[in-house]
């Protein structure tokens, strides 16, 4: 399930884009709602129903009709999208120093995505109930760690296939 870290840089950028894209299409089905109509937008609206509940009093609005996504979810998925695009330009690392970065990106991945989770949790639980806002921040810390723990980190290849080589 890890993304393998001898991938290239353009890899997380396809990430980012990916995630982008989610993020512009359940904005998108509210525009089209308004102004088409009803029918137009429901089948990203029932797309987006897999993966979020997509409460409306738990969403954000445009032009007077919900996202296809709740706030924590588009937090989420913008989290792992300027997470991806902000290291799809790292620079790749010396394999000696790969182990350790990936040990840091992993234990960092768990503590962010724990704080992410932590929001949801406590509202759940009934602690307090927490504004759209609030749902977003903690949604996009949470896709960052989801970000870090499955795209560890970068390696030089042309210096690892010298190494394997043997040169």
């Amino acid at each position: 399930m890890f993304v393998n870290p001898q991938t290239s840089i353009h890899s997380s950028f396809l990430i980012a884009l990916f995630f982008l894209a989610i993020v512009l299409s359940a904005m998108t089905a509210p525009i089209l709602q308004k102004v088409f109509g009803y029918p137009a937008g429901e089948q990203i609206y029932s797309l987006f129903w897999h993966i979020c509940h997509q409460y409306p009093t738990r969403s954000f609005w445009i032009l007077d009709h919900p996202f296809a996504l709740c706030s924590r979810c588009t937090g989420g998925y913008m989290g792992i999208f300027l997470t991806a695009f902000i290291f799809s330009y790292n620079i790749h690392l010396n394999n000696e120093k790969l182990g350790k970065i990936v040990k840091q990106r992993f234990f960092f991945g768990l503590l962010l995505l724990l704080i992410g989770v932590l929001d949801g949790l406590c509202q759940a639980l009934g602690f307090y109930d927490s504004g759209n806002l609030v749902r977003f921040f903690s949604g996009s810390i949470g896709g960052a760690g989801v970000f870090f723990l499955f795209y560890p980190g970068k390696m030089n290849r042309n210096k690892f296939l010298m190494e394997r080589s043997g040169r």
